[in-house]
């Protein structure tokens, strides 16, 4: 099985495939699409982390990660939305139930598009007061450090997916994963988003190709 972790730049966004769909085709497999949008880097490390401990996913699997932006984030709310695909990037669903609530996801600006009074004062006053890059930044290092010593330690089959715009500045790699990282093409530059953000058919195309080349290394 393929599992593909990342934010919509993962997700089947204005396409009805995305290159999970297109790499799954490829090596004739199952695909897991755990891409989220308005996905989080701590969404990533909490689900994929999760899903090894618990045996969901294991050594013989193909795990692809693609981070995001390093201020993204993940809070449980006790309010409970009846339609959590709410008229963003397609009405690509940005919410998710947990427990007797659901876990909102936070972005630039998420405040401003948020269906519950509460939420979006609270991501508003999150983003002003207690936001800063620098400070994420650092974070994100710990956090990508743990991940990939877990995955090593599991032998799990992963991949980083290096892409410009996402793909944080201080992202790094043990000696595990020198060779793990697939490199996508400026996708603005070489013209394969549909949007400011988002690949178009041919882009997850390209991206799929990419990361089936990079399997055939092994």
């Amino acid at each position: 099985m393929i599992h593909i972790f990342g934010c919509s730049a993962s997700e089947r966004v204005k396409v009805t495939k995305c290159y999970g769909d297109f790499l799954s085709e490829m090596m004739q497999t199952t695909l897991n699409l755990q891409a989220a949008g308005c996905g989080s880097n701590r969404r990533i490390s909490r689900v994929l982390s999760k899903m090894v401990h618990d045996g969901k996913i294991t050594s013989d699997d193909i795990v692809i990660i693609q981070y995001t932006e390093t201020t993204r984030n993940e809070f449980y709310t006790a309010n409970k939305e009846t339609h959590p695909k709410i008229n963003f990037t397609d009405n690509i669903q940005i919410r998710e139930d947990y427990n007797t609530g659901q876990i909102i996801r936070y972005k630039a600006n998420a405040g401003s598009w948020q269906p519950n009074k509460v939420e979006s004062k609270f991501f508003k006053t999150y983003e002003k007061y207690f936001l800063d890059t620098n400070f994420e930044d650092e974070s994100f290092i710990g956090l990508n450090y743990n991940l990939q010593c877990m995955l090593a330690y599991n032998k799990i089959n992963a991949y980083f997916l290096i892409i410009n715009g996402y793909t944080p500045s201080t992202f790094d790699t043990i000696d595990y994963f020198k060779n793990r990282c697939i490199h996508v093409p400026d996708p603005k530059k070489n013209n394969l988003f549909i949007d400011d953000g988002h690949f178009h058919e041919d882009g997850h195309k390209l991206v799929a190709d990419l990361i089936k080349g990079k399997l055939n290394e092994k």
